[in-house]
C-alpha cells in the first residue's frame, strides 16, 4: 500500500487539503509526487488520477479523499495524522478498501487473519466515521472534527467508567491502623537494622516532638536526606505525626542541586544522616542529625497530642526535572497517597504482596516515587520493608534477595538483565520499568512468577500491566488506580480513535495537586472540563506528555514523549535542564545540545552532550569555579 500524506495544519479545512493536492486537470501535483516516491519508494506511474467532483461547492465525501492504484486497487484516503498508525495496520494486515465510484460504495474486505473480528470492525468504524466528517464539515477546520467513531466512544467510556474513591484519611492513620492490628510484625528490615510496627511508631512518635519543639505549626517541608537507612523510614513517618510534609532527598546528587531543592521548599529544618554534617551552605538552614539519640531517649511521649491532618494537607513532595535548570516540586496530599495505598487497582486481593508475610525489596533510590510508594503501600499494608546498602545494592544483591528472603521488588531492565529466576527462587512478583522492557527478558521470566511492566509519573499515577505466561498483556491484567483518556497531542478537548496515537491523559484521586510555586505550569498540566468529559466526573486530569495508544484490547502503550523529557535507566532527564547545568561551566560563547544516544554495538542508551562554540574550538575553555 502507497500512502501520500501531507503535513496538517488544524486552521485549515478539508478543501483547503483537496485544493492543494491537485492541479486544475486532477491530476497529482509534483510536489505531492515528489513527498509521495521520498516517503514510500511509490513509483510515479502507480498513481493514475484524483477525482475531484464538486456538487453545490462541497467535495464529496469519496472522491476528495480516493486514490486509485493502477496495480493495486487499493484505496488511500487522507485523514488526520490520529489515523497513521490505523492506515499502517491495515496495510500490514491484508486489509483492502474498494471504492465504487458509480455507486458509492465501500466495499472492506480482509484478506488475512492476523487482526481479530474486534479491531477489524473498530477499523472499518474509524473509515466511516472520518468519510461522514469529510462529507458533513467539508468547510470546517480540521482541527475541530471529531473522528471518533461512536462504537470507539462507548468502549472508551466502559475502560474508564470506574474511579475509585478519594479516601478521607491521611498517611499516618493508615499506619496507625496497621500498627494496632500487627504490633509485632516486621516492619523494616535494613543493613542497619529491623523494626517492628509497634517500634517504628514509637521512634517516629520521639523525632516527631522534636520536630514541633524547632518548626511552627502549619503547612512546613521538612528535608530527609539519608543514606538508605531505616531511619530514613522513621524520619518520614515522624514527620508526617508533627502535621507537616517530607521531601526524600538522595544524597548522592549534586550538592548544588540538593541546595537548589531545599531552597524551593523554603526549608528550616533537615533531618540527615551524620554523613551530610557541613555538607549544605544555606543561611538559617538546622540539621536535626543525632535521630538515634532522640529515638533511644527515655522520654514518654505516649500521651501527647498531636496535630490532626486532613486529608487535602500536603504528605510529600517529589522533585522532577525541569526545563530551566531548576527542578520542579511536585505536590501530594495526604488522599492521593492514601488512594494509592489503599486502592485495589493490582491483580488479586487490595495488598498483592505487600500484606502480611511480604518481604518488599527497597531497591530505587529514596528520592524516586516508586520508593515512597513502595514504603507507604507495604506499611498501609503491613508488609516488611527490606533496605539494603549501597554496597549490597550494587555488588551483592542476589546474595541479599536471597537472605532476606525477598517475595516482591520493583528493578529496571539494566539491573534484571544481571539476574536470572534460579538466582532468586523466594521472588514471587517482579515489577519491571524505567526503561523498554525487551520481549527478550519477558521471555526469561514469564511464567516463572508473576510478572509486571510498569510505567510510573511523578504526579501520581502508575500504569501496572501484568504479563501472562505467554508474555501477553491483558485489559483484565493492567491496573492504573484512575482512568486513563488519549488525546490529540496539541488539543486535548479531542480524544484519539482507538488504535491512535495521541497524548497520554489521566484522571483520579491519585493525582498530585500540582507544582510548587508555578500555577503557569500547574495550569497547563493539570487541566478542567474537556470538552468530551461528560457531566458528574472530577473532570481534573494531568497532562502527561507521553504519547500512547490503545490497543484492541484496552491495553496502553507507552510509545515515548512529545517534548524533550526522557527517560533512561528508570529516570526521568529533562534534556533542557541537562543542557542548562552543562552551560553553567561553559564561557557565554558556547553552545551545548544534549541527546539520548543509541550505540550500534551494544544498542545500549547513553546520554551524550554536544559542546560547540562560536568562535574556534581552541577557545572553549571551561569554568573552574563552582557555579
Amino acid at each position: 500500500m502507497a500512502i501520500c500524506s501531507l503535513e496538517i495544519d488544524s486552521a485549515k479545512t478539508f478543501v483547503d487539503y483537496c485544493q492543494a493536492l491537485a492541479n486544475s486537470d486532477g491530476k497529482v501535483s509534483k510536489v505531492e509526487m515528489a513527498s509521495s516516491v521520498q516517503q514510500k519508494d511509490m513509483p510515479f506511474n502507480s498513481i493514475t488520477t484524483l477525482r475531484q467532483t464538486v456538487k453545490n461547492e462541497v467535495l464529496q465525501p469519496f472522491d476528495q479523499f480516493v486514490r486509485l492504484l493502477e496495480n493495486f486497487k487499493e484505496v488511500i484516503y487522507l485523514a488526520q495524522s490520529t489515523l497513521r498508525s490505523t492506515i499502517d495496520s491495515m496495510h500490514q494486515n491484508g486489509i483492502t478498501v474498494e471504492f465504487d465510484n458509480g455507486n458509492e460504495d465501500i466495499s472492506f474486505q480482509v484478506t488475512s487473519y492476523k487482526l481479530p473480528s474486534i479491531q477489524i470492525n473498530r477499523l472499518a468504524s474509524s473509515i466511516e466515521t472520518t468519510l461522514v466528517a469529510v462529507s458533513e464539515f467539508s468547510g470546517k477546520a480540521v482541527g475541530e472534527v471529531s473522528i471518533v467513531s461512536p462504537q470507539d466512544l462507548d468502549e472508551l467510556w466502559k475502560w474508564n467508567a470506574y474511579l475509585p474513591p478519594a479516601p478521607a484519611t491521611t498517611i499516618y492513620e493508615i499506619f496507625q491502623a496497621q500498627v494496632m492490628s500487627t504490633p509485632d510484625g516486621e516492619a523494616v528490615s535494613s543493613w542497619d537494622g529491623s523494626f517492628s510496627y509497634s517500634q517504628l511508631e514509637a521512634y517516629a512518635s520521639k523525632l516527631a516532638v522534636k520536630l514541633l519543639e524547632k518548626l511552627p505549626s502549619g503547612p512546613t517541608i521538612v528535608p530527609v536526606c539519608f543514606e538508605k537507612s531505616k531511619w530514613t523510614i522513621v524520619a518520614m513517618l515522624a514527620v508526617l505525626k508533627a502535621g507537616y510534609a517530607f521531601a526524600t532527598l538522595d544524597p548522592s546528587q549534586p550538592t548544588n542541586r540538593l541546595e537548589a531543592m531545599m531552597l524551593e521548599v523554603d526549608a528550616r529544618v533537615i533531618i540527615a544522616s551524620t554523613t551530610q554534617i557541613g555538607r549544605f551552605n544555606i543561611p538559617d538552614l538546622h540539621m536535626v542529625t543525632n535521630i538515634e539519640d532522640i529515638c533511644h531517649s527515655t522520654e514518654d511521649v505516649s500521651e501527647l497530642e498531636f496535630h490532626v491532618l486532613a486529608p487535602d494537607d500536603l504528605a510529600y513532595v517529589l522533585f522532577t526535572s525541569g526545563s530551566t535548570g531548576k527542578p520542579k516540586a511536585v505536590l501530594h496530599p495526604h488522599t492521593a497517597a492514601c488512594s494509592k495505598m489503599l486502592s485495589e487497582n493490582e491483580p488479586g486481593d487490595s495488598s498483592y504482596g505487600y500484606g502480611p508475610g511480604g518481604r518488599i525489596l527497597q531497591f530505587a533510590s529514596q528520592a524516586f516515587g516508586a520508593s515512597v510508594y513502595e514504603v507507604l503501600k507495604t506499611l498501609g499494608q503491613g508488609g516488611c520493608i527490606c533496605i539494603p546498602s549501597e554496597e549490597q545494592r550494587l555488588q551483592h544483591l542476589v546474595k541479599f534477595i536471597n537472605d532476606q528472603k525477598i517475595t516482591r521488588t520493583f528493578l529496571v531492565p539494566t539491573v534484571l538483565k544481571l539476574l536470572s529466576p534460579e538466582d532468586v527462587p523466594t521472588l514471587e512478583i517482579l515489577t519491571i520499568g524505567g526503561e523498554p522492557v525487551s520481549p527478550d527478558l519477558v521471555k526469561i521470566w514469564c511464567g516463572k512468577l508473576r510478572l509486571i511492566e510498569a510505567f510510573g509519573m511523578t504526579e501520581g499515577v502508575t500504569v501496572q500491566t501484568e504479563i501472562d505466561s505467554n508474555g501477553q498483556r491483558t485489559r483484565q491484567g493492567q491496573h492504573l488506580g484512575a482512568a486513563a483518556w488519549i488525546v490529540d497531542p496539541s488539543n486535548y478537548h479531542k480524544l484519539t480513535p482507538i488504535g491512535g496515537i495521541g497524548e497520554l491523559l489521566f484522571e483520579g484521586p491519585c493525582l498530585s495537586t500540582g507544582y510548587l510555586g508555578d500555577q503557569e505550569k500547574t495550569d497547563n498540566a493539570f487541566v478542567k472540563n474537556p470538552d468530551w468529559m461528560r457531566a458528574g466526573r472530577p473532570q481534573r486530569l494531568f497532562r502527561t506528555g507521553d504519547l500512547g495508544q490503545y490497543d484492541y484490547q484496552g491495553v496502553i502503550k507507552i510509545l515515548g514523549r512529545k517534548d524533550t523529557r526522557v527517560k533512561l535507566r528508570g529516570q526521568r532527564i529533562e534534556l533542557g535542564e541537562v543542557e542548562s547545568q552543562i552551560q553553567k561551566h561553559l564561557t557565554p560563547d558556547c553552545w551545548v545540545a544534549v541527546e539520548v544516544i543509541t550505540s550500534k554495538e551494544s544498542g545500549d542508551a547513553m546520554l551524550v552532550g554536544f559542546v560547540g562554540h562560536s568562535k574556534s574550538p581552541d577557545s572553549l575553555k571551561m569554568h573552574k569555579e563552582r557555579p
